[in-house]
């Protein structure tokens, strides 16, 4: 009788969350130092929005993909932890880490946060997400030991992990089509910047986080770089996509108005830049999306210590972390980029410490298991 060799622990997938909320961290200090974005709480008198090209792109292309890739990692271990739960478990479960922290931070935070402010919008959503799925998939909860054995013998890749067929790139781009076409009739009425209220959701992005999270679910047992890793076909067009775009974008729009009237016409309305920025964002996040997984898969697949166990509480903290920083560095006159390479390092590590300590405290208020 063989016994199977237990799979080692994979780390990458630990590792590409801790990077994205490192450039998290960053994306939100480059806004206040010259960068494009929404950063409220604290205004830098000494760098205009968008003074600094390179932030501004920093910050552009961030948001293309570094939260949906967060909603498609928590689609992903959402659709792994019903298989263990039933609905009820799952849901109680989901409340004590999700629900207890949007309610304890806000009741700990009222003068700082009205509504859900800061980074509290994502466990918001996030809980919402994970209630329509326990709603609607009410089939993918307590599986039975006997299926479980089943799924664990099928066909499975090199880390013990199922060979997915690659989505076929017609479907992909009938996906892009969709999200970006929901994207720009969204911000018709809800441009980039304008918040939904109490929920804080910058709403012309949900289509995008929907996707990503249900592309979690649907593929929670592939091997994640596997998943999206896009076909050479499809990423060729998305090149073409996303620099014909910004070709045009350039050389057509961009001399005949200021900098600050395009980001304007850009973030939402019945406009062709509005159409234009619908679509980059969209053909730039799928192209991205498989850069981190690759590259971690392949580079950085060993422990990086106890980062990750702390980088979701590190995500949740950042905020009033960052605000924390720059005000006390508001005198300081340096460059954007100099000001969010200082702040963005010194936030990034204060986060971790500020985050093991509110773990310890969530702990006490047995909410341990939120990380």
């Amino acid at each position: 009788m063989s016994t199977a060799t237990p799979q080692p622990r994979t780390h990458h997938i630990d590792n590409i969350r801790t990077f994205l909320t490192i450039l998290g961290i960053s994306h939100h200090a480059a806004i206040a130092y010259g960068g494009t974005g929404n950063w409220t709480g604290y205004v830098s008198q000494k760098h205009r929005p968008f003074s600094s090209p390179v932030l501004a792109a920093f910050n552009a292309i961030n948001q293309t993909f570094f939260m949906g890739t967060f909603f498609l990692l928590s689609g992903r271990f959402s659709a792994l932890a019903a298989r263990k739960r039933s609905r009820s478990a799952f849901l109680g479960e989901k409340w004590k880490r999700l629900g207890g922290i949007f309610v304890i931070i806000r009741n700990n935070a009222p003068g700082v946060m009205k509504g859900v402010r800061g980074p509290v919008w994502y466990c918001g959503l996030l809980l919402i997400f994970d209630v329509a799925y326990a709603a609607l998939r009410p089939g993918d909860f307590d599986l039975p030991g006997q299926e479980r054995r089943k799924e664990k013998e099928e066909s499975k890749g090199p880390m013990g992990l199922e060979r997915v067929t690659l989505p076929d790139q017609r479907d992909v781009l009938r996906v892009l089509g969709l999200i970006s076409t929901a994207s720009f009739f969204i911000r018709l009425w809800y441009p980039c910047g304008r918040h939904l209220p109490f929920l804080q959701l910058n709403l012309g992005y949900l289509p995008q986080y929907i996707a990503a999270y249900i592309t979690g679910i649907v593929f929670a047992s592939s091997d994640l770089s596997a998943l999206i890793t896009a076909k050479t076909r499809t990423r060729l067009f998305l090149i073409t996509v996303t620099t014909t775009i910004l070709g045009s974008t350039y050389f057509i729009f961009y001399p005949h108005s200021n900098p600050t009237t395009s980001l304007t016409d850009a973030a939402g309305g019945w406009n062709p830049l509005a159409a234009c920025y619908a679509v980059w964002n969209e053909s730039m996040g799928l192209l991205l999306f498989s850069g981190p997984a690759l590259w971690f898969e392949k580079y950085a697949n060993s422990r990086w210590g106890n980062l990750a166990r702390f980088s979701y509480a590190a995500f949740l903290v950042h905020k009033l972390t960052v605000l924390f920083w720059q005000y006390v560095l508001d005198s300081w006159v340096l460059s954007g980029l100099a000001n969010t390479a200082v702040v963005g390092t010194i936030g990034c590590v204060s986060s971790w410490l500020n985050g093991w300590a509110l773990t310890k405290i969530l702990k006490r208020k047995e909410l341990a298991g939120f990380v």
